[in-house]
């Protein structure tokens, strides 16, 4: 079975807990091991130094920035981590700078469960 390690980064803890159970629960192939939680920049580059990460879901709306340099951040690290932004924000422009800063994909948290699993 394979395993990824993923970290996930929202500035809302209880989105970050509820985030980490689903993806724990929704995949029968992979086993995720969410090894990273973080609410905010700074914590999560701390954390970022001591994991390989497969997998990072990240929020754009954060404490100190709108999440784009910290896709940048993870890049630089590791350019085979993949990076999905997940947010509730759907502009078309801010969705263009989330690529253009090195996502991987981009994730509606209104998005449905079967959605997120395929």
């Amino acid at each position: 079975m394979r395993i990824l390690n993923i970290g996930v980064v929202d500035d809302h803890n209880l989105f970050i807990k509820g985030f980490a159970l689903l993806l724990k629960n929704i995949s029968e192939a992979v086993k995720v091991n969410v090894v990273i939680e973080s609410t905010s920049e700074t914590d999560f580059i701390l954390k970022l130094q001591d994991f390989n990460l497969d997998l990072v879901f990240l929020d754009l709306n954060l404490e100190l920035s709108d999440g784009l340099d910290l896709i940048r951040v993870v890049k630089q690290k590791d350019p085979e981590t993949k990076v999905i932004v997940i947010s509730m924000l759907k502009d078309s422009k801010l969705v263009k700078n989330a690529f253009n800063a090195g996502a991987d994909g981009y994730i509606a948290k209104d998005t449905t469960v079967e959605d997120l699993r395929n």
